[in-house]
């Protein structure tokens, strides 16, 4: 009988490198192999990897004789076909390798990596009986059952009363009546843990002497390690809406008809939360799942509290303060590889969008402007709210973006009808918008009316604030204590030896520290090139602001919101839970306090340093202040009472503060745009930033010119540079960046193609090929 052709599989192994592999699928596992597996496969010689099939195909490879799969590591597929497409778009619009895709999507826990082995075959194929441990393992936990025999009450009865002298065994047997709600009227019973029993008083001993008399039982159960607080509570239906939401709400839906995506652009305490809540019920009702997208871990916090009142555990949560193995939990529960229903709400941060949804009906992008939908490094360098509407096409899913301060890209794309637009301009309850007052710091300083960092206005707005009862909220966009550590002789200023940076003092544990790198050194006795002992902090931090209100009201109770006081998911929590519950007067923080947080006692919000914003060295740098401003005034007076805020600023007629005084959105946008346009930047052109890297900068400057002549006689005058970024070394490394324009009528995948070809060739050239070359697609 003459053989059937071989099949062979693509595998996807999570590296930087470019394409699929080819291997061969042994006969005798034919069947098993299916789209979105896990294989495991030898890569190179000595290496163990488990990748993910592609595809599979009879066409047997020309030029290399392929590896067998060695096994796989699954019944049923891990990834779906939604997601091995949408992680071929990621890859392709991102100029990245779909193992990077691949490494980004799946938490740790399901991706597998051997030692280096030694253990081959005359073929090179690994023999080795090494098995790849999971780092996942599924919790268990050890149960107590009773026998069947004792199931029937008149038996159990008769077995209590013969053991009325081992008064320890006896109180195990009620403890476990008790516990399990086994005899009922309700019929329904629950597993007992060992550990329960214990709890309750009841012996070890006790409990294994009626294992041995065969009146109880043990067995294991697998159980979540994710515990949510309103799994047991009575769920609530969702608030009536208001005029205004119920337009809004209804407008949303018209416009779902026809488009594919909305932005709904409300005010700051408009209700925006509320609405999504209705379209969530919509969808859990019509049998959908819906992703609610955040920019910020510490806002889930919040929010979870507020959804799990009307959905309880329906919500599943994924982003990265909770362990790999919870992340692993939520993801195979969504692939429907466990005995759970699958979530019907994720709620989560950026990565959320790689998740095996099976039914999404609805994605919300909350906070739709902020910059931390933006992945930075490593790749894929994506953009989660631009990748979540390619997901909503690949789906069918609805998208809502909702914010107070739309992006320019999401509100140019509402204005040129790729959006729909919905707005809601008043306030929940007709509360007003905050009070604005702008203090002038150039004139406090002049007036010797200034206090540390601190204006009259603000002094004064916070001790009234206090007096009340109310709360305040302070932004400082910089953690640490001091911006930098100054000679007071020859102005030396201590830097990072790796990065071209100063490094930042932190009084709590009396270290200058990298931001960059990380790097932590104590402060010197002397100064490193004069000697001289008189060393300066200069600038300030939420640490030194912290540390100056507790001088300023010292009966105060101040908490601090940075990601030096916050580094783990409990720490975020107990922050918000006493800041909510009043514990805690005065929050200060850096931009993790801008983002959406909901606290109805705050009155007052100060932001003390509008001039660092403002004069940033970048185009965005005018949009991303007005955003801050705006969203971190949003925090003020957001129940009955109107709110304050207080902008220390050197300039109090610059045109960003004043169209955050005016709340004029629309304005301040046309004004920018007008700029833009002229100077074609995003959203009226896009851009491709190429970063290299080289710890030689003669090197790195020649492999830079060349790279941009290259580039030039493609492209012509659509690029720019090379050039040194505002912060031109890190991590040891000198940076050169070269900046592609792209206008909108022309071919962006033939920009990147060409681009990506050009890269290909740069990388082989012996001089450059040391040159780390990273690509951003619409850079942030």
């Amino acid at each position: 009988m003459p053989k059937k052709d071989s099949l062979y599989a693509e595998i996807i192994i999570p590296l930087a490198m470019k394409g699929t592999f080819t291997y061969e699928i042994p006969d005798n596992t034919v069947g098993l192999a299916k789209p979105g597996m896990r294989a495991l496969v030898q890569f190179g010689k000595k290496k163990l990897y488990s990748g993910i099939i592609h595809e599979i195909h009879q066409n047997k490879p020309e030029h290399f004789i392929p590896k067998p799969i060695i096994s796989f590591l699954d019944e049923k597929p891990l990834v779906n076909p939604i997601q091995l497409q949408f992680w071929d778009w990621i890859s392709s619009y991102y100029m990245c390798t779909v193992g990077e895709v691949m490494n980004a999507a799946l938490p740790s826990g399901l991706k597998l990596q051997s030692e280096t082995l030694s253990n081959e075959n005359n073929k090179g194929v690994i023999v080795s009986d090494q098995v790849l441990k999971e780092s996942y393992k599924p919790k268990t936990v050890s149960c107590i059952g009773i026998e069947s025999v004792y199931s029937d009450e008149k038996k159990l009865s008769e077995l209590m009363d013969a053991i009325k002298k081992a008064p320890a065994q006896l109180k195990a047997i009620e403890e476990y009546v008790q516990l399990s709600g086994k005899y009922q009227d309700s019929g329904k019973s629950k597993d007992v843990s060992r550990q329960e029993l214990t709890a309750a008083g009841v012996a070890a001993h006790a409990i294994q002497g009626l294992i041995k008399k065969k009146v109880f039982s043990q067995y294991t159960i697998t159980v979540s390690r994710i515990h949510h607080e309103y799994n047991n509570a009575e769920l609530i239906d969702p608030s009536p809406l208001t005029k205004s939401q119920e337009r809004a709400l209804l407008e949303v839906k018209e416009l779902y008809k026809k488009l594919p995506a909305v932005l709904l652009h409300g005010v700051t305490s408009s209700g925006k939360t509320e609405l999504y809540i209705h379209l969530i019920k919509e969808q859990i009702d019509s049998g959908k799942q819906v992703l609610y997208l955040l920019p910020e871990i510490a806002l889930t916090t919040q929010i979870i509290k507020r959804l799990q009142r009307h959905f309880g555990e329906k919500i599943g949560i994924y982003h990265s303060r909770y362990s790999d193995a919870e992340r692993v939990e939520v993801y195979r529960n969504l692939a429907g590889l466990t005995d759970n229903k699958p979530y019907d709400v994720i709620l989560g941060v950026r990565s959320a969008v790689y998740l095996p949804f099976q039914k999404l009906g609805l994605v919300i992008i909350d906070e739709e402007h902020e910059n931390t939908y933006k992945q930075f490094d490593p790749a894929p360098r994506y953009n989660a709210r631009d990748a979540a509407t390619i997901l909503g096409l690949y789906t069918g899913a609805k998208l809502i973006l909702g914010t107070a301060t739309p992006s320019f890209e999401s509100f140019y794309n509402a204005r040129t009808k790729k959006y729909g637009l919905v707005e809601l301009n008043e306030r929940y309850g007709n509360v007003e918008l905050p009070e604005v007052i702008m203090a002038d710091v150039k004139q406090a300083k002049k007036r010797k009316q200034l206090k540390s960092h601190f204006t009259p206005e603000l002094l004064s707005s916070i001790e009234e604030t206090l007096n009340k009862g109310k709360q305040v909220i302070l932004f400082q966009n910089r953690r640490g204590y001091s911006n930098y550590v100054i000679c007071g002789d020859c102005n030396h200023i201590m830097k990072c030896k790796d990065c071209d940076v100063s490094m930042t003092y932190h009084k709590f544990n009396g270290e200058m520290i990298c931001h960059y790198c990380g790097i932590r050194h104590k402060v010197p006795q002397q100064c490193p090139e004069c000697h001289n002992p008189a060393l300066f902090m200069r600038g300030f931090g939420t640490e030194k602001i912290e540390d100056e209100l507790g001088i300023f009201f010292p009966e105060a109770k101040v908490g601090r919101l940075d990601l030096d006081k916050t580094r783990t998911r409990r720490a975020f929590e107990k922050l918000m839970d006493d800041f909510e519950a009043g514990r805690m007067n005065i929050l200060v923080g850096t931009q993790m306090v801008t983002k959406g947080l909901d606290f109805e006692n705050v009155e007052l919000v100060g932001i003390l340093d509008a001039d660092s914003m403002l004069n940033f060295p970048d185009f965005r740098a005018f949009e991303r202040s007005f955003q801050l401003m705006t969203q971190v005034s949003g925090r003020a007076g957001r129940r009955e009472q109107r709110g304050k805020v207080v902008i220390q600023t050197t300039d109090p007629k610059h045109p960003v503060i004043q169209h955050v005084l005016a709340n004029n959105y629309r304005a301040f946008y046309d004004e920018q745009m007008a700029e833009r346009e002229l100077f074609k930047y995003p959203p009226m052109v896009r851009f491709i930033r190429i970063s290299l890297r080289h710890e030689i900068p003669s090197i790195l400057d020649g492999g830079a010119m060349f790279l941009s002549k290259e580039l030039k006689e493609i492209f012509g005058n659509r690029i720019l540079g090379p050039q040194e970024p505002p912060v031109n070394r890190t991590h040891g490394k000198y940076i050169k960046q070269i900046l592609m324009k792209i206008e909108r009528g022309a071919s962006f995948e033939r920009a990147k193609k060409l681009t990506s070809e050009l890269l290909e060739i740069f990388a082989l050239n012996p001089v450059y090929k040391k040159i780390r070359v990273t690509v951003d697609v619409d850079p942030m």
